[in-house]
């Protein structure tokens, strides 16, 4: 099975119906004409849908003699919705939440540096249980791998703007202080001419 496309992914999986113990000459499999392949409506699979069959012949020729052989492929769509509900609503939200730090005064500093830190962590708390229980195990990674990585990425990078710019206004208030004591302590002469004529 490839997940390289999960939660978007089609998977195909073929079957096999061969015999080892007698040669085309005591057994011939044969696709019947018309409706090869027939599914029972009744069965259900919650995660899939059958989209397309495809049959064929896979006959054999060993030092034995020659073995028939019939195959189908089933090919399933996979249902996203839930993954999308899951995974990728929450994560959109997230980033909406962190987005939220960027409209915010420049003089609420914990709201501006906790609303993208909240995401963060919980961003992180959700991705870390999905691949966990929800998600394929796979030494690659998924579509929805790198769709997470970058709202984790997006949300790290707002957190490292908006503390960034806290820092920059607090040296330039820290300034301005300094500028003003400055100015205020140092006495101020007036020059003034009287002219009387």
């Amino acid at each position: 099975m490839d997940f390289t496309d999960f939660p978007f992914d089609r998977q195909t999986c073929g079957l096999r119906i061969e015999s080892y113990g007698h040669t085309a000459d005591d057994v011939v499999f044969i696709w019947k004409q018309g409706d090869n392949v027939q599914v029972a409506r009744n069965i259900h699979i919650d995660q899939f849908t059958a989209t397309k069959f495809v049959t064929g012949y896979c006959n054999v020729t060993t030092s034995t003699g020659e073995y028939t052989c019939l195959k189908v492929d089933f090919t399933f769509e996979r249902h996203a919705g839930e993954v999308m509900v899951r995974a990728y609503l929450p994560s959109i939200g997230l980033v909406l939440l962190s987005w939220a730090a960027l409209w915010t005064s420049s003089t609420s500093t914990e709201v501006r540096i906790l609303a993208p830190m909240v995401a963060l962590l919980v961003m992180d708390n959700l991705v870390g249980s999905m691949n966990q229980y929800d998600f394929p195990h796979t030494s690659y990674t998924k579509a929805v791998d790198s769709w997470t990585a970058f709202c984790l990425t997006f949300v790290f990078l707002i957190l490292l703007y908006m503390t960034a710019t806290d820092y920059v206004l607090r040296v330039t208030q820290s300034a301005k202080k300094v500028e003003s004591k400055r100015t205020s302590a140092t006495p101020k002469t007036v020059n003034s001419v009287c002219v009387v004529g």
